[in-house]
């Protein structure tokens, strides 16, 4: 018993400071093989030495291993194989070997939850995670794995990526080739919509543009849905409505909102961002345009617009008031 219990210390000695070499050699005793393939790490969702070599990125261990009788496929308590552990260590040579020598599809595509089983991870979110391009491109040359692939959730790896606010990882998965239009999640949102409600995510709405979002997605059916301008003016997030007009965004959409009822964008932003007027001016939006016979120049009045907001409308050519009468009628009143 005291020879089982100082095997174990030894084992996990060696895993604590991932020793490879003292691993190599402890395993290399055949006569402690039912002790080597029931090992599990302490504190760390019940990990197995396959799963170790893995992480540590000892193709050696691992073969080691799985001649001894370990099996590959073996999860984590947070359902993780080797295949998910060596892409979220970026370690390449173990990916590919899993790859070329694990022919069972269902093994490369197996999926890892959270512990609500509301999110879905896939090896390409790990890839992804871990910075490095070549396990990502291992995955797509060597595993013909679908990096689009739309997970049990409608999220995707990139989408599961953004909402987890991970910028790198989705960089890369983006220079990979992955369509940043797919996936719904929440409220049935692509992930332009979820970006363009949210704050502190203009650099990550810039990135997903860049590399093809469709700045005028419809969210939900038209004519009742909203376009990404329109929830980022819902929001009164001006920065990210900024992004997407520079990006092209339909500044003649109208959408619904609570209390104010079918509004265009132009009249949303004078009364949710009047700093965005000159922007949309400046891409042809009509001065004159009304809400409910109140014209976009008393909606800026109302909402407090900067001065030199106001003027660039008047330039513009803004005359109209509210109920009929003229803006300078209006003006008097103001």
């Amino acid at each position: 018993m005291e020879e089982v219990d100082s095997f174990k210390l030894e084992l996990h000695k060696a895993v604590r400071y991932k020793n490879v070499e003292a691993l190599l050699s402890l395993c290399d005793n055949t006569s402690k093989k039912s002790i080597i393939l029931d090992f599990k790490g302490h504190y760390n969702h019940n990990k197995k030495l396959v799963h170790y070599a893995a992480e540590f990125g000892s193709l050696e261990l691992l073969k080691m291993l799985v001649d001894l009788g370990a099996s590959v496929r073996e999860k984590t308590r947070t359902g993780k194989n080797t295949l998910h552990i060596a892409c979220e260590e970026g370690k390449t040579n173990i990916v590919d070997y899993l790859l070329q020598t694990v022919s069972d599809s269902s093994f490369k595509s197996e999926l890892s939850t959270s512990y609500d089983k509301n999110d879905y991870r896939n090896s390409f979110y790990y890839a992804a995670t871990s910075g490095n391009i070549s396990s990502v491109q291992s995955l797509k040359d060597n595993g013909n794995l679908d990096i689009d692939e739309v997970l049990p959730n409608k999220s995707t790896a990139l989408f599961t990526l953004v909402m987890d606010n991970h910028y790198e990882a989705v960089k890369l998965l983006c220079q990979c080739g992955a369509d940043v239009n797919l996936g719904i999640q929440g409220h049935h949102f692509r992930p332009i919509h979820y970006l363009a409600e949210r704050k502190h995510r203009t650099e990550m709405l810039k990135l997903l543009l860049k590399y093809g979002a469709n700045v005028n997605e419809n969210w939900e059916n038209p004519p009742y849905g909203h376009h990404p301008l329109f929830l980022a003016l819902l929001h009164k997030l001006s920065e990210n409505a900024k992004i997407l007009l520079e990006n092209g965004s339909n500044i003649s959409f109208k959408g619904r909102a609570t209390h104010i009822g079918w509004i265009d964008c132009f009249c949303f932003a004078a009364m949710n961002c009047p700093s965005l007027i000159r922007y949309f001016l400046k891409r042809g939006a009509n001065p004159n345009i009304e809400h409910e016979g109140n014209s976009v120049l008393m909606i800026a009045f109302d909402s407090y617009a900067e001065e030199n907001d106001l003027i660039a409308l008047i330039k513009a050519g803004a005359s109209k008031g509210k109920d009929g009468k003229t803006a300078i009628q209006c003006c008097k009143t103001y």
